[in-house]
Order: structure tokens, then C-alpha cells, then sequence
């Protein structure tokens, strides 16, 4: 019964992990396809809180699976644990998309920091879905 638990929470963890990929990929998608920053702002500001709300809900669910699993420790949950630093990332592109709003010339510095932080975002998952 235990283990029927565990492997849902694991499974409703990976589809977590599935819309937050996909977010980051449309994110990515458009950064380089979209040449009108308005266009980039507006999108922006409907997938932030998307990426943001599906990576809580996946921080959650990961502790709740690392608790099923009585808090056993490796090198996998140690690396998911630092992969939430995504949150920091997320705040740190709300502010330069806040200064780039505002200043024109700080506009190619957002676009180029969102690349690679949907770059990372995709990476990242991308490692933990493979291994």
C-alpha cells in the first residue's frame, strides 16, 4: 500500500514536471521568435505566474515524495534541491523585466538573461526526466 502511495505522488511529481517544461519551452520559443518586446512583456506576464505557481507545486510535491521515502538522502535529491534555486532566477528576470519596461536600452539584457534562464530551466529538467 505504501509503495502504491509512493509511486503516485512520484508520478503526479513527473506531471508537475511536464507543464514546467512545457512552459519553459513556449518561454524559450518565443524569446527567439518574438522580435516586438511588447509582444515578449505581455506573454511574459501570463507564463511568470504559470512557472512560478507549477514550480511550488512541484517543490511541494518533492517533499512530500522525499517524505514518503522516510528522508533518504543522495546525490539525486541533492541536485532537485538546488534546482529549486529556480525561484531566485524567476525574481531576478521579474526585476530586470521591470527595469527593462522602463528603460529601453536595458530591453536586449532581459531578452538575453530569459533565454538563458529558460535555457537552464530546460536543461535541467530535461536531466532529471532522462536519469
Amino acid at each position: 500500500m505504501q509503495q502504491f502511495a509512493l509511486s503516485q505522488a512520484i508520478s503526479f511529481h513527473i506531471i508537475i514536471i511536464y507543464f514546467l517544461f512545457a512552459i519553459a519551452l513556449i518561454n524559450l520559443i518565443t524569446l527567439f521568435f518574438l522580435k516586438d518586446f511588447g509582444r515578449i512583456n505581455k506573454l511574459s506576464w501570463v507564463f511568470t505566474p504559470l512557472f512560478l505557481g507549477f514550480l511550488f507545486i512541484a517543490f511541494l510535491s518533492g517533499i512530500s515524495v522525499w517524505a514518503m521515502m522516510k528522508f533518504a538522502f543522495g546525490v539525486k535529491i541533492l541536485l532537485m534541491i538546488v534546482a529549486n534555486c529556480a525561484f531566485v532566477v524567476e525574481i531576478l528576470r521579474i526585476k530586470k523585466l521591470r527595469i527593462a519596461r522602463a528603460n529601453p536600452n536595458a530591453r536586449k539584457d532581459y531578452v538575453r538573461f530569459a533565454k538563458i534562464a529558460n535555457a537552464i530551466y530546460i536543461a535541467i529538467i530535461l536531466y532529471f526526466l532522462v536519469f
